[in-house]
C-alpha cells in the first residue's frame, strides 16, 4: 500500500551539507558538499544498513556545492553547482570507487552556474530541469545525449517548466514521464518523454499534501510509489501512486523521519525498497543517515 516502515540509523557520514547522493551496484555515494571534493561510498548490507564508508582516491577536480548527479551506464555524472556550469563524469569501479573524472566540453548553460536545479536520466537522456542560474530562478530545461563511452553530447532547449516550479523541488522519472512536485509552488507537474528526447506540456497533476511553505526536498520512487522527504528544515514524509497516464494519485502520509533535516534535492536514494535519507540538517545532525523500508521488492540499487 505504499506505506514505510519505522525509521532507524545507520552509519554516519563525515556530516557534509550542499552534497548530492547517488546509488549504484549495491553502493551509496556521497559526492562533494559546502568545502568537500572527496566522494564517499559504502556497500548497502542485507538488512538495509550501511557497511563503514570508504574514501575514493579519486576526488573531484575541485570542491563543488549545491549540485546534483546521476547514474547512466555504469558512470557518475556531476551537474552544475555554485559557480559550475560543467559536468564531470566518472567511471564506477567493480568495487565502488570511482576513477579517473572528465570535464565535458558541453556546457549546461552559458552563465556561470546553475543551482537548486533538478535532473534525471531516461532514455540515456540527461535533463537538467530548473533551479537558479545564479541571478534568478529559471524555467530553463535541456537535455543532451549520454554515450557508451560516458562522454556527453550537446544540450538543447525543450518544454520550459511552469514558472518557479523547479526551483528546490522533487523532481524523479517513471512511466515515461518526468514527474516534479513541491517546491516553492506546492503544485505538482508531470511532462510526458519524447522518443527524441524533448518533453511534452506540463500537465497539472494532485498537489503536494506538503503544501507550499516546503521546498528543498528529495524524492524517490518505490514499486510505483513517489516519496518525497524533508524540506527546509523538516522531517515530513509523503507520498503518492504514480499513475501510467503521467498523474499523481492521493498523497498521504508516511512515518515522519525521527529529526529535521535540510539542504537540497538529491539527498535521498532507494536500494532494494530500503528508502535513505544521508546528510542535511544542521550540526551533528548533519552527519546522521535514517533508513526505512517500504514494500520489499528487490529493484537494482
Amino acid at each position: 500500500d505504499g506505506s514505510l516502515g519505522p525509521w532507524a540509523t545507520t552509519t554516519s557520514s563525515d556530516g557534509r551539507t550542499q552534497h548530492s547522493v547517488v546509488t549504484a551496484n549495491g553502493y551509496v555515494y556521497i559526492i562533494g558538499g559546502n568545502g568537500y571534493a572527496s566522494v564517499l561510498y559504502a556497500k548497502v548490507k542485507s538488512d538495509g544498513n550501511l557497511d563503514n564508508w570508504a574514501t575514493s582516491p579519486n576526488p573531484l577536480p575541485a570542491t563543488r556545492r549545491a549540485h546534483v548527479s546521476v547514474i547512466a551506464n555504469g558512470y557518475l555524472y556531476v551537474a552544475g553547482g555554485v559557480g559550475n556550469n560543467t559536468v564531470l563524469y566518472s567511471k564506477l569501479n567493480k568495487d565502488g570507487s570511482t576513477g579517473s573524472w572528465t570535464t565535458s566540453p558541453n556546457l549546461l548553460v552559458a552563465s556561470a552556474g546553475r543551482t537548486e536545479h533538478g535532473t534525471v536520466v531516461a532514455n540515456n537522456y540527461l535533463y537538467i530541469l530548473g533551479g537558479s542560474d545564479e541571478v534568478a530562478a529559471t524555467t530553463s530545461v535541456t537535455y543532451a545525449k549520454l554515450n557508451s563511452d560516458g562522454s556527453i553530447g550537446a544540450f538543447a532547449s525543450t518544454t520550459a517548466t511552469p514558472p518557479s516550479l523547479f526551483n528546490r523541488s522533487a523532481i524523479v522519472v517513471a512511466n515515461g514521464y518526468i514527474y516534479a512536485t513541491a517546491g516553492y509552488s506546492g503544485q505538482s507537474y508531470s511532462a510526458k518523454i519524447n522518443s527524441d528526447g524533448t518533453l511534452g506540456n506540463w500537465n497539472v497533476t494532485t498537489a503536494y499534501l506538503g503544501g507550499s511553505s516546503s521546498y528543498a526536498q528529495s524524492g524517490v520512487v518505490v514499486n510505483g510509489y513517489i516519496y518525497v522527504l524533508g524540506a527546509n528544515p523538516g522531517k515530513d514524509v509523503y507520498y503518492a501512486k504514480l499513475n501510467s497516464d503521467g498523474t499523481i494519485g492521493t498523497w498521504r502520509a508516511a512515518n515522519f523521519m525521527p529529526a529535521a533535516k535540510s539542504g537540497q534535492s538529491n539527498q535521498a536514494v532507494t536500494v532494494n525498497g530500503y528508502i535513505y535519507y544521508v546528510g542535511g540538517g544542521t550540526g551533528a545532525e548533519s552527519a546522521t543517515i535514517y533508513y526505512a523500508s517500504a514494500a520489499r521488492t528487490l529493484i537494482s540499487g
